[in-house]
């Protein structure tokens, strides 16, 4: 339960945001390499639009160099065949703007000897920014596929990286979401740089690199059900990194260590699948005060080791209990179970300052989250009409307090976060937003979604259906996770593509 307060607590959700409102109605410009567009050259639309404008890029390959420095949206017809190339002789986008979208791209070639490039490029030394969101996207071979500096409220989703020495990094940025990627044949998957703190990684698919996921020097950073395989070096290590959690991964096969704790202290190790890992399932050096518990180490070479005098708490006490040791029967063959608690009345030693007071007889299971009553306020979804938020109320069974919800963990279907801008008015938690919206004298928990943001992601991911199924989840402050699901109407009459939405 710790490790979901820890999620709830410490990491304040990032939002895909819309292009900040102006005042002037906002334009579609066209750009196709072939002709009967308004521009041949990405450019050249940059540099004609105007702050809330979207660029819309033809199918064809661009050999350009882009700057970003209003708020646009950048959005390609189809992320294969919609191509930038960087010609291998420096940066592709370079983004030194606030509320830029950038999506169903190809950007490959940043690549420049003997300078460090970058296929997108998110923030410089002069020039920070925020709110900037990279979807949907396929970066190649480039030095660094994503880089951001200096920035924060970043969200990257959904994004394919391949062939990339470092498939996205970030370095002096905070509160970013790096969430459902796609990460294969990088030397490293995604590294976490030197004053990157508060930071969520969530729930992507990283392979066949050296680190999976590398943090260094950092805080409040929370890994958190990512799937690790084959890299040729750690799944995930940490160095000189304090106060992070590492949460519901699953770190397979690789060549050497699954996790690697070296000189990072007060970090949370739980709930993770580490399993079939060439050297230690999880190697701790020169590191105190962990909290590794709840996992799962599975026919690793070693399962744990514990290394230079560190001394860190592998179980959480009785009956909460400890990990699962798959080789804990060969090990303790006359090992009983304690009580009829599913947990073993023997130790199991690392050496002297280390130990599995309470180890686990079964592997660790999560629990199921308590069912949620969901209203979608509207139920019917006209795309046509102008509006801002999509309301939706929360509703808990029946001994739960709607004021525990953490509305920084709400997602829509898994993906889609709630609008927790205090420009808008919505705070992450809050008793005003505490209702009675059906009249039954049990209140619920409102909260807004950014509609523009809701329509394009059912349209991308689900279609031109009409009748939507939505579903909820998030987490209580002591853990405990719910959800629930409402259906909705979208009427999707006269919309033609999804860069009108």
């Amino acid at each position: 339960m710790l490790t979901l307060i820890l999620f709830g607590m410490l990491i304040p959700m990032s939002q895909i945001q819309p292009v900040e409102p102006i005042e002037a109605e906002s334009r579609t410009w066209i750009v196709d390499d072939d002709g009967q567009a308004d521009f041949s050259r990405i450019q050249d639309a940059i540099n004609a639009a105007s702050s809330g404008d979207t660029i819309f890029v033809h199918d064809g390959t661009y050999y350009e160099h882009l700057t970003i420095g209003k708020s646009i949206s950048l959005v390609g017809e189809n992320r294969a065949t919609s191509i930038i190339d960087g010609s291998r002789t420096g940066t592709v986008i370079s983004v030194f703007a606030d509320f830029v979208n950038i999506s169903r791209l190809t950007i490959r070639n940043g690549y420049q000897i003997p300078h460090i490039t970058y296929g997108i490029q998110i923030g410089k030394w002069e020039h920070g920014c925020q709110n900037v969101t990279v979807y949907d996207n396929i970066l190649s071979a480039n030095d660094i596929g994503i880089f951001v500096y200096y920035s924060n409220n970043i969200t990257i989703l959904n994004n394919l990286l391949s062939s990339n020495f470092i498939g996205i990094q970030t370095t002096l940025s905070s509160d970013n979401r790096i969430e459902r990627n796609n990460l294969v044949n990088n030397e490293e998957g995604i590294g976490v740089g030197s004053g990157a703190n508060n930071n969520v990684i969530i729930d992507n698919d990283i392979s066949i690199c050296g680190f999976g996921i590398h943090v260094g020097w950092s805080m409040g950073n929370v890994i958190a059900g990512n799937t690790i395989s084959l890299s040729t070096s750690a799944g995930i290590r940490f160095d000189a990194s304090n106060n992070n959690s590492i949460i519901g991964n699953t770190i397979t096969l690789s060549s050497r260590e699954g996790i690697v704790l070296f000189g990072s202290d007060n970090n949370a190790v739980m709930e993770n699948e580490v399993a079939q890992n060439g050297w230690d399932g999880i190697a701790v050096w020169y590191s105190e005060g962990n909290q590794i518990y709840h996992n799962n180490f599975r026919i690793n070479t070693r399962q744990a080791g514990s290394y230079a005098e560190s001394t860190n708490a592998w179980d959480n006490g009785f009956p909460s209990g400890g990990n699962y040791w798959s080789d804990y029967t060969m090990r303790y063959p006359s090992a009983q179970e304690l009580d009829d608690s599913g947990i073993w009345d023997t130790p199991y030693v690392l050496d002297g300052n280390n130990q599995d007071n309470y180890s686990l007889m079964e592997p660790w299971t999560p629990l199921e989250p308590i069912p949620a009553s969901i209203d979608i306020d509207t139920d019917i979804l006209n795309p046509r009409r102008k509006g801002k938020w999509i309301t939706v109320y929360i509703q808990l069974p029946e001994g739960y307090n709607p004021s525990d919800i953490h509305a920084s963990t709400i997602l829509l279907n898994g993906t889609v976060p709630p609008v927790l801008d205090p420009r808008y008015g919505f705070v992450t938690n809050s008793t005003e937003y505490l209702v009675d919206h059906n009249n039954d004298i049990i209140l619920e928990r409102m909260v807004k979604f950014d509609r523009a943001t809701l329509e394009s992601w059912i349209y991308q991911n689900i279609g031109m259906q009409n009748e939507i199924s939505l579903t909820v989840t998030g987490e209580l402050t002591d853990g405990t996770l719910f959800d629930g699901t409402d259906t909705i109407y979208v009427l999707w009459q006269g919309h033609k593509s999804p860069s009108k939405l």
